[in-house]
């Protein structure tokens, strides 16, 4: 019986591995602040009933829990962070462990599944329609104990603490954000939310002029 078992579980497991092949790429779609009484209302609103989005007729959703290490209510540093890296930490910090605080201290540093993704020799990348630096997608990338040094974040970006860094980047506020010192043209740098960034100058197209930071990224 156990025999006759074995051979039925491991036929499963190859019918499984057939059946369900491995996947060629991975998104993550993040609806930054789209709880469920966010999503009824834009449900309502749109729709004249909840529950009518097409996100809330998928075939597979799930329930998770968003309470941080050390609080009830979680911020987007501290949930994006347990989605990168599988830990709690506290709001306000990225990818650190929980006893790191907030602009005084460093934690240990989680390995995020962007990372593990680095090791493996595949491609990366952050979008949003935020900055860049924004914590709901640097947690994925960079390891800081204030989500607020957005400059600090950006460069980890491009000198990582982990792995080689995403190999695409993109975001808004080039003007506001990735913005040169009236001197920087000389000095090979420019700043990001007020903030260094050790970079040289590069002419893109016809009209284009942007930054190149020593690691190859380009900022047009």
């Amino acid at each position: 019986m156990n025999n006759r078992l074995a051979r039925l579980l491991i036929g499963m497991a190859f019918t499984a591995a057939s059946v369900f092949s491995q996947a060629k790429n991975v998104i993550l779609f993040i609806g930054d602040g789209a709880g469920i009484s966010s999503l009824n209302a834009a449900s309502i609103l749109g729709h004249g009933k909840p529950q009518a989005l097409y996100v809330q007729k998928m075939g597979h959703l799930a329930l998770a829990d968003t309470s941080t290490a050390k609080e009830w209510v979680t911020d987007g540093a501290a949930c994006a962070s347990a989605w990168a890296t599988g830990h709690k930490t506290r709001n306000g910090v990225m990818s650190m462990s929980a006893d790191a605080e907030r602009d005084v201290k460093d934690g240990e540093i989680y390995k995020t599944v962007m990372e593990y993704a680095m090791e493996q020799g595949l491609s990366t990348g952050v979008i949003s329609n935020d900055g860049v630096a924004g914590a709901a997608v640097s947690a994925f990338y960079a390891h800081h104990n204030n989500r607020g040094k957005a400059g600090e974040i950006f460069q980890q970006a491009l000198n990582p603490k982990l792995g080689r860094g995403p190999d695409v980047i993109i975001g808004t506020g080039r003007n506001s954000d990735l913005r040169t010192d009236r001197d920087s043209r000389s000095r090979s740098s420019c700043r990001y939310r007020g903030q260094r960034l050790h970079v040289s100058r590069f002419d893109g197209e016809p009209g284009q002029t942007g930054w190149r930071q020593k690691s190859g990224h380009r900022a047009l």
